[in-house]
């Protein structure tokens, strides 16, 4: 049962595999099993006929989880091996219908059809050895390996028991010693195996998480880089005519100058300082982003004119307060525009871009003008 509740924990986690998840469920009802033949639950249940039914009942349902369980763990490659898991699942499940249905039309009792599980089973753990053999020695398959040195010791105690049943030796298939300790040894071996691979591929799953936030991550302001730009103005001119996008455009001025008089290092310094300063005015309402090497961009849904223009104003006096006793003139031009339809038509990105840029181009004359006045 704790098996199975952390597999659920799993699951709402997004964990993709469900190798806990059915190995648990496998594992509930092999304990019904077991528990019903030991005629414990009369303690708790007091009608005879379902006390006596449900172990029967448990042998019936177990190799379904079973089935999928090996599925799952393999991981398998050849599609024969796919077809047979698939085959023997379904025969299971026909059998459990079919079996069900003649106790319940009094045409034979669950125990005397017992015989056509047992064949299945054979059939089922005899395949299911094979397909695990094949993978272990063709494809190196590792969990086939594993999933082969724990079957193989729960078949063995299985297959014992079964021996046993028919030969009138053993009363009760599932809670015999055999069984007992073959089981116990399959589930903590499978078990280990199974949150060891969990926790793998949870980690597995947590480094491409963060190597694909990485590839939309600028290393030197950690900000979002020109891949997260062209993707977002992608998904939002592929929507259509997006009314209302304000796309602002930066560019730090004389970073050349700064790089062959005092270094890239203090370049760097001038390119975080930038980003940072455009973040802290304009990523409360937009998102953004270095998009080359002293060019930023900056999206806003919704934009409006005015409140744009105001934040210009506060731009242009972080920027004044930043460069306050710095060696070097730090300058940052911008422009903005803002997206109509009456007014790009058809160009859409390409039309918002160019006034942007042309804008921007436009206050980095001015201020350069302001400067030699200066």
């Amino acid at each position: 049962m704790c098996l199975f509740i952390i597999s659920l924990y799993l699951k709402t986690r997004k964990n993709e595999n469900n190798v806990l998840l059915y190995f648990s469920e496998f594992s509930i009802v092999f304990a019904i099993w077991m528990i019903g033949e030991a005629r414990m639950l009369q303690f708790f249940i007091g009608n005879v006929a379902i006390i006596s039914l449900l172990p029967f009942v448990a042998i019936l349902i177990f190799p379904l989880p079973f089935v999928l369980f090996v599925e799952e763990a393999c991981e398998l490659h050849h599609p024969l091996e796919k077809k047979f898991l698939t085959g023997i699942y379904w025969a299971f499940t026909l059998n459990l219908i079919v079996s069900l249905s003649i106790h319940l039309l009094n045409i034979y009792a669950l125990p005397e059809s017992l015989w056509m599980t047992h064949i299945l089973c054979g059939v089922g753990m005899t395949g299911v050895v094979v397909c695990c053999l094949y993978e272990a020695i063709k494809f190196k398959n590792e969990d086939a390996r594993k999933l082969l040195r724990a079957e193989g010791i729960f078949f063995l105690f299985a297959a014992i028991e079964m021996i046993k049943y028919y030969l009138g030796t053993s009363i009760n298939l599932a809670v015999t010693q055999y069984l007992r300790i073959g089981y116990i040894i399959f589930a903590i071996m499978i078990g280990a195996d199974s949150i060891a691979k969990i926790q793998r591929m949870s980690d597995e799953r947590k480094e491409r998480e963060y190597y694909q936030k990485l590839a939309y991550i600028d290393l030197l302001t950690h900000g979002r880089n020109r891949t997260a730009y062209m993707e977002e103005m992608d998904t939002l001119f592929q929507k259509g005519s997006p009314e209302g996008i304000g796309l602002i455009l930066f560019d730090l001025n004389n970073l050349k100058k700064i790089n062959d008089e005092l270094g890239h290092l203090t370049g760097d310094e001038a390119i975080q300082k930038a980003y940072q300063c455009i973040e802290d005015v304009f990523g409360k309402i937009g998102k953004c982003y270095r998009v080359g090497g002293d060019e930023f961009a900056c999206v806003i849904m919704n934009a409006e004119r005015d409140i744009l223009e105001n934040l210009e104003i506060s731009f242009r006096t972080v920027i004044k307060n930043a460069g306050d006793g710095l060696k070097y003139d730090f300058q940052v031009a911008m422009g903005f525009a803002i997206y109509s339809q009456e007014i790009y038509g058809d160009k859409a990105y390409e039309g918002l871009y160019s006034q942007a840029d042309q804008n921007m181009y436009q206050d980095k004359a001015n201020l350069k003008k302001m400067r030699q006045v200066l």
